[in-house]
Parts: C-alpha cells; sequence; structure tokens
C-alpha cells in the first residue's frame, strides 16, 4: 500500500497584504528606495574601478567590494518584496525560496567578512601608516577579498545545506508579523 510520496511545497508570503491600501505606496517607497541603492552601489563600483588611483589604494579596492556585495545582496531580496507588493499570488516555491535564502546568506555572509577585512585595512593604516601601502598590497588585498567571497559561500552553502534538510510540511503561511525577533 504505497502512497504517492511527491510533495510541493509553496510557501505564502503574506507581508503586507493586511493593508491593501498601503500596497503602492510602499511599492513606490521600495522601488525608489531599491533604485537609489542600486545607482549608488554601482556608482562607486564603476568609479572605483575605473579610476586607476583609486583602484590602487586598499579601501578604495574593498569599499568597491562591499559596494558590490550590497548591490547583489539588495538584487537577491527586494524583487521578489516587490513582486509581492503588486500581484494577488504571492506564493514562491521551495526552490526559488532555497536559492533566495542561499544568495541572500552569501551575499550576507561576504559582506561581513569584506567588513572584517577592511577593519584590518584600517587597524594597519593606524598602526602603521608609513608601512600601510607595502603591507597591504594589491596581491593581499585580492587574497583578502577572495576569502572573504569564498567563506560566504561555503557558510551559505552549509547553512542552505541543512536548510534543505528540515520538513517542510504542514502550514505554509508565513506571516512575517507572527515571527518572534
Amino acid at each position: 500500500d504505497q502512497e504517492n510520496q511527491t510533495i510541493s511545497v509553496t510557501f505564502i508570503l503574506l507581508g503586507f497584504s493586511k493593508y491593501p491600501d498601503l500596497q503602492v505606496p510602499l511599492f513606490l517607497f521600495f522601488l525608489t528606495t531599491y533604485s537609489v541603492t542600486l545607482l549608488g552601489n554601482l556608482g562607486i563600483t564603476a568609479i572605483v574601478m575605473v579610476n586607476t588611483q583609486l583602484r590602487n589604494t586598499s579601501m578604495d579596492f574593498f569599499l568597491a567590494h562591499l559596494s558590490f556585495v550590497d548591490f547583489c545582496y539588495s538584487t537577491s531580496v527586494t524583487p521578489k518584496l516587490l513582486e509581492n507588493l503588486l500581484v494577488e499570488d504571492r506564493t514562491i516555491s521551495f526552490s526559488g525560496c532555497i536559492l533566495q535564502v542561499f544568495f541572500a546568506c552569501t551575499c550576507v555572509m561576504t559582506e561581513t567578512y569584506t567588513l572584517a577585512v577592511m577593519a584590518y585595512d584600517r587597524f594597519i593604516a593606524v598602526c602603521d601608516p608609513l608601512r600601510c601601502t607595502v603591507a597591504m598590497s594589491p596581491k593581499l588585498c585580492s587574497i583578502l577579498v577572495g576569502t572573504s567571497y569564498s567563506w560566504g559561500l561555503i557558510c551559505s552553502t552549509t547553512l542552505t545545506y541543512f536548510l534543505m534538510r528540515l520538513s517542510f510540511q504542514g502550514v505554509n503561511i508565513l506571516n512575517s508579523g507572527s515571527i518572534p525577533l
């Protein structure tokens, strides 16, 4: 007596569905904020990559990568939020949810490690300002940024792996207002 073991997991994201009058103003507000964030982060990244004087300083090199990671993070989360403010069907598939969590975790972890690398760079600049450019060589900066991306990817892969092993059966409505902080 075998049953069909195929399970289709879909999540319903409630979000701001209790306030239909606020959805259009919130959409416009979040779209404006998202656009400004994208322009700012891409602008910083482009200016540092185009200008060779900025690219050769460790602080600006790290800042460009931090802006790029922040751009990726905003892009991994905000489009689904904007979509949910406009459409009636607020569902997300299990694989879509896992992918969004994976990309968001990767960006957050990478951003955290990049901030730690930037703190180390400023520590070297304050403690030994005369040797800062030698101590923070372009090769070392590239290695530190690569390590930040690698650790972000490793940590998010580990978290996503354990998340995928959980059972998601039963109630599939995620009410952000009822999630304890």
